[in-house]
């Protein structure tokens, strides 16, 4: 028999190098003014929270993550303005690159999937609770 843990972890393996896959061939394509590119790098960040994701049972988490990837969409936004200003042309604005990044990129897919996820959540949760099964 096969161990449960074993299968999800392999199922979280797969999202996590679909993910790579994905945003290596956005820096492939180029994510600067190339709409395939991003779009690309936008499944590889859903992929990337959806490996971490997939198993929640229950509506809470997801609110979580919509609410935190809300406020780090703000705070990402907001230091990767202090660092381009701080650092022009230094270490420090390679750092705030990366901030931007993680604005434009993670902060939505976690707002995409926290979303749907606590909808979807919600509804099987609903239904197992009043027992119908449509």
């Amino acid at each position: 028999m096969v161990n449960i843990n074993i299968i999800k972890q392999r199922q979280t393996y797969i999202y996590l190098l679909l993910s790579l896959i994905s945003m290596v061939a956005a820096i492939i394509v180029s994510i600067q003014d190339n709409p395939p590119g991003i779009i690309l790098a936008y499944i590889g960040s859903v992929l990337f929270i959806i490996a971490f994701t997939y198993n929640w049972k229950k509506p809470k988490p997801y609110y979580i993550l919509l609410i935190s990837s809300v406020f780090g969409f703000v705070l990402f936004a907001v230091l990767h303005n202090v660092f381009e200003v701080i650092g022009k042309e230094t270490f420090w604005e390679s750092i705030g690159g990366f901030f931007f990044l993680f604005a434009i990129f993670l902060c939505p897919a976690g707002i995409i999937i926290g979303i749907t996820g606590s909808i979807i959540t919600a509804i099987k949760n609903e239904r197992e609770n009043t027992g119908t099964n449509i």
